[in-house]
């Protein structure tokens, strides 16, 4: 989970790449014919790569026993991820996300 406040995005940062679940989440850039190009991973940084989005994570790993079992993590770093399984949909939400960014005054990096 990321907790991040939208004047802190750049939105020049955000890319939008479409991945194969059937083919291990393979880019499509790679080989479009032989494959369904069926997730959207949608990346985006912050201004100047400041370390200012809360990552917060759980994993829980089934098949450990004990206290080795599942793995907490928070952590503070500069980019993250969403993952769409609406490939057409993922276009407009990349616009959607810019727009916001933009109303809430986010600015590109100067670097």
């Amino acid at each position: 989970m990321y907790t991040f406040n939208l004047r802190d995005i750049d939105p020049a940062s955000i890319k939008l790449s479409l991945l194969d679940s059937q083919h291990g989440g393979l880019s499509c850039d790679i080989d479009q014919a032989h494959m369904s190009c069926d997730i959207a991973e949608m990346e985006f940084e912050t201004h100047n790569q400041a370390p200012l989005i809360d990552e917060d994570s759980h994993t829980v790993f089934a098949n450990l026993q004990g206290s080795d079992h599942e793995s907490k993590n928070k952590s503070k770093t500069f980019v993250a991820v969403f993952y769409l399984d609406d490939t057409e949909y993922a276009a407009r939400f990349v616009k959607a996300f810019r727009h916001a960014i933009a109303l809430c005054g986010g600015k590109p990096s100067t670097f």
